[in-house]
C-alpha cells in the first residue's frame, strides 16, 4: 500500500442465532469474525475512477462511470461509487482496489464487508463527513441490489463489529462474559444465493403460514435465551442452543446434504454445538469450541475431508482505518 493511500478493512460475520426469521421482525444474534475485506484508494491521474478486484478479475481494471459496463458481480460496488461521487464538485478520481479473505457466497457477509470497506474508504477519500451510521446506511444500498430483501444485519455487524442482537432494523450491542471460545467456520464449498433462499422461505411461509410462524417463534425463543447465556458466559448452553437452532432451520428446508455430512463429522468431535450460518442451502457450518487446540485439530480433520476451515475469535473489531 502506498504512502498516500487510504485503506479501510471490514470484517465478515456469522449469524449465531436467528437467520431467516430476522427478515420477518424476529431477533438475530451476529458476531464479527476475523476474516476481513479490504479497500485501498489512491488518487489517480486518469479522467475517470477505476476499480480492480484481483480476487475476482485478476487481469482487469474497470472504468467506473454511470454508463460504463462492469461484470454483474461488481454492479453493487459501481452503485456505491456513483452514490458517493455524485455530490463532488471537484473532479477527483479515485483508483480503488478491493481484496477479501472472506469466501464469497458462503454466508459470511463477504459482499457487505466489501461494501462497508469501500464506503468508508471513498468517504474518507472525498473528505465527506461520516460516522458509522452513515457508512452502514450507504453500504446497505449495495446489499439491496445483491440480495433483494436483506435484513440489514450483514452491513450492520460489519460496520460496528463486536456482537449484536438485531431486531426490526434496530441493533443493540451484546456484552459477553465468555472467557475463551473459538469458532471453527467450515466452508462446504457449495455456492448458493441468499436472495433465492430468502425467497424460498418466503414462499414456504405463504403456503404454510401457521407452521412457519411456529418455527420462527421457536427460533426467537432460542435467540433470547442465547442472549442471556452469552451475557452470563455459559458456552456449554450456547452450544446446545446452536444445535436446536440448526434443527429448526432444517425444518425451514434451508439445509443441504453436504451440510448434513459436515455436521456428522463435527458431531464426532468435542464441539459444544454446531449449526449452519446465514442463508443455508450450502455455505458454512459454524462449530463452537472452548479450547483452541481442539479447534485446531478439528480444522485439520475437516480439511482432510476436502472442505475449507477457519478458526475465528468472536466479537471482532468492525470497520477500521488500516493506515
Amino acid at each position: 500500500m502506498g504512502a498516500d493511500s487510504i485503506v479501510f478493512s471490514a470484517p465478515g460475520k456469522v449469524i449465531l442465532f436467528g437467520e431467516h426469521s430476522v427478515v420477518y421482525g424476529h431477533p438475530a444474534i451476529a458476531t464479527a469474525i476475523n476474516l476481513r475485506a479490504k479497500c485501498e484508494v489512491t488518487k489517480s491521474s486518469d479522467k475517470f475512477p477505476s476499480l480492480s478486484t484481483p480476487d475476482l478479475f485478476p487481469d482487469h481494471i474497470f472504468t467506473i462511470t454511470e454508463k460504463s459496463e462492469v461484470p454483474i458481480e461488481l454492479e453493487p460496488f459501481k452503485h456505491l461509487f456513483l452514490i458517493l461521487s455524485e455530490s463532488q464538485k471537484k473532479i477527483i478520481c479515485p483508483k480503488v482496489k478491493l481484496t477479501s479473505a472472506i469466501p464469497p457466497s458462503s454466508g459470511l457477509g463477504s459482499s457487505a464487508a466489501t461494501a462497508v470497506s469501500l464506503t468508508a474508504s471513498l468517504m474518507k477519500f472525498y473528505n465527506n463527513d461520516y460516522n458509522l451510521e452513515k457508512i452502514r446506511d450507504i453500504a446497505f444500498e449495495s446489499e439491496k441490489l445483491i440480495h433483494g430483501f436483506p435484513s440489514g444485519i450483514d452491513n450492520t455487524i460489519s460496520t460496528f463489529g463486536g456482537g449484536i442482537i438485531y431486531e426490526r432494523g434496530q441493533m443493540a450491542p451484546l456484552t459477553s462474559k465468555i472467557s475463551s471460545s473459538f469458532l471453527v467456520i467450515i466452508n462446504s464449498l457449495v455456492p448458493r444465493s441468499t436472495k433465492e433462499l430468502v425467497e424460498k422461505v418466503q414462499k414456504k411461509r405463504e403456503n404454510e403460514p401457521k407452521n412457519v410462524q411456529a418455527i420462527f417463534n421457536q427460533i426467537e425463543a432460542i435467540t433470547w435465551e442465547a442472549k442471556k447465556q452469552i451475557e452470563s458466559g455459559d458456552s456449554v448452553e450456547i452450544g446446545r442452543l446452536m444445535n436446536e437452532n440448526h434443527k429448526l432451520l432444517e425444518k425451514l428446508e434451508v439445509g443441504h446434504p453436504i451440510l448434513s455430512k459436515i455436521v456428522g463429522i463435527i458431531d464426532q468431535t468435542k464441539t459444544l454445538g454446531r449449526k449452519l450460518t446465514g442463508a443455508g442451502g450450502g455455505g458454512c457450518i459454524i462449530a463452537l469450541f472452548d479450547e483452541f487446540s481442539t479447534a485446531k485439530e478439528v480444522t485439520k480433520l475437516i480439511e482432510k475431508k476436502g472442505f475449507r476451515a477457519y478458526i475465528s475469535n468472536i466479537f471482532e473489531t468492525g470497520v477500521k482505518n488500516e493506515q
